[in-house]
């Protein structure tokens, strides 16, 4: 710029240079109940100060550290000269602020601690980053583990109103819900099963966090840690289990229902059945347990029942029913019936025998097969007849058969014994051919001579009727010895 210009900046500029590179001293007094609050975190106010400022100033706190008898600290300021007032304006600034700063105290049990903290205090590090304010919680204290949920640590919450009011909302939604729920003692191990099992099951369903208490006198008590809509469908789920519990419980104690019959020695085999099928039936039609005596025991009629109540009665008096059938049972003999007839009437592994068994409900013991005697039929009178006209009525249709087979029989005899009579030999039907065909030279017509008969009605033909050219007929071919062509 100009010269004159140019020397005025100069000495201004060296003026201020000058007093820059003065290294200056200053303190500044605060009230000692900051002073911690210029010191946490490793003097990061202070070191925040001194950069919003620069030019090189430094900010330390005199005196000791613990001196919390005094009502006031100095703060001291070490740079040049020019840029204290900055300084002591931003200091008051902040002292301004912390006069309206209040403290706030949350209620949270020691047990939630580490769930609120979260991992390496990571939570409350942004909390307190977010709303400008500081978190302090209490040291943990030697509580027994019984009572843990129920001591409860102030947490202090330090900073401006409305921050604190805010910091304070979100840090106390975010302490999970605790919830006990009671089960009966009779249940308890199933959910304090072995390694807890089941337990974990639960934590990974609903995302809580679950702790079995001690149990007590008459109870269990669980524990559900987490978000609210979490714990309270873990407890509905905890209590519907419990619910169901003792339903199955209650199943059981009505199965466990048992009553006895009487049955004699003698028909004890008979309830049992063929391999037991009379006796299954019965169980799986009342959905109960049949217990017989044992064998060795020769002198015993009680045959246990099992299950429901109103089952086991209902199984009683069909046991009673099948008795009195089985007392009333009469015996009738079949014998006027075939000893071939057997095989068909007991069929392929006793099928047919079988099922004609079930139908009249009736037992039939047939002899061997092809071996003569009478059929046994034991059974209620009614059913027994039944089954014997049954029988009586199978027999007279196989009879029939039997002579309708006979008969086809004899009628294919005779034909193929016809048949052999009347078929001519090889040389008669080539005699027969040679003659023929003399016939036709002739222009006449001719009749066989030779051995196939004397009477042309029977066994000759004409030979004007004849093909020009037969064939042969072969060996296993019959033909027809008439006036017809080959064939």
């Amino acid at each position: 710029g100009r010269k004159k210009d140019a020397q005025d900046v100069k000495k201004m500029v060296e003026e201020v240079a000058g007093k820059l590179t003065k290294f200056g001293r200053q303190s500044i007094s605060v009230p000692a109940e900051y002073t911690n609050r210029f010191t946490e975190q490793r003097g990061k106010v202070m070191k925040q100060v001194a950069a919003d400022i620069g030019c090189g100033v430094h900010l330390h706190l005199e005196g000791e550290h613990n001196s919390e008898h005094l009502s006031t600290r100095r703060i001291v300021f070490c740079g040049p000269p020019l840029c204290f007032q900055a300084a002591e304006d931003k200091i008051s600034d902040l002292v301004g602020q912390y006069d309206c700063y209040r403290t706030q105290i949350c209620k949270i049990p020691f047990e939630l601690f580490e769930s609120v903290r979260g991992p390496q205090d990571a939570y409350i590090r942004q909390l307190m980053e977010d709303y400008d304010v500081k978190i302090v919680f209490p040291p943990p204290q030697p509580v027994r583990r019984k009572h843990l949920m129920e001591h409860v640590g102030d947490v202090k919450v330090s900073g401006q109103v409305g921050d604190v009011e805010k910091a304070c909302d979100e840090l106390m939604a975010a302490v999970p819900v605790c919830r006990e729920v009671r089960v009966p003692l009779e249940y308890y191990s199933f959910f304090a099963g072995h390694k807890s099992s089941y337990l974990d099951q639960l934590k990974e369903e609903f995302q809580v966090v679950i702790k079995v208490k001690p149990a007590e006198e008459l109870h269990g008590i669980i524990v559900v840690i987490g978000p609210e809509d979490d714990v309270i469908s873990c407890c509905q789920y905890i209590e519907q289990q419990v619910g169901l519990l003792a339903q199955e419980q209650n199943h059981r104690e009505k199965l466990r229902f048992s009553m006895s019959v009487d049955v004699d020695k003698c028909y004890q085999k008979k309830l049992i059945g063929k391999k037991g099928a009379r006796l299954r039936q019965l169980c799986s039609r009342f959905h109960i347990d049949v217990t017989m005596p044992p064998k060795d025991e020769t002198d015993s009629t009680s045959v246990l029942l099992q299950g429901y109540e109103e089952r086991c009665t209902h199984a009683a008096e069909e046991i009673r029913r099948m008795l009195l059938e089985m007392e009333d049972r009469t015996t009738a003999m079949v014998d006027t019936i075939p000893g071939e007839f057997h095989r068909k009437l007991i069929g392929h592994h006793g099928r047919n025998v079988r099922a004609i068994s079930d139908r009249f409900h009736v037992d039939i013991k047939v002899p061997k097969s092809n071996t003569e005697g009478p059929i046994a039929i034991t059974g209620g009178s009614e059913n027994v007849e039944k089954c014997a006209d049954h029988i009586r009525e199978l027999a007279t249709l196989h009879k029939k058969s039997v002579e309708e087979d006979d008969d086809q029989k004899e009628l294919m005899k005779l034909y193929i014994y016809d048949s052999k009579k009347r078929s001519p030999s090889m040389s008669e039907v080539f005699q027969v051919d040679s003659t023929s065909k003399a016939g036709e030279h002739t222009g006449g017509s001719c009749t066989s001579s030779s051995g196939i008969g004397s009477s042309s009605s029977s066994t000759g033909f004409v030979a004007g009727d004849a093909p020009s050219s037969p064939k042969p007929p072969c060996a296993s071919t019959g033909f027809v010895v008439s006036d017809a062509p080959w064939s």
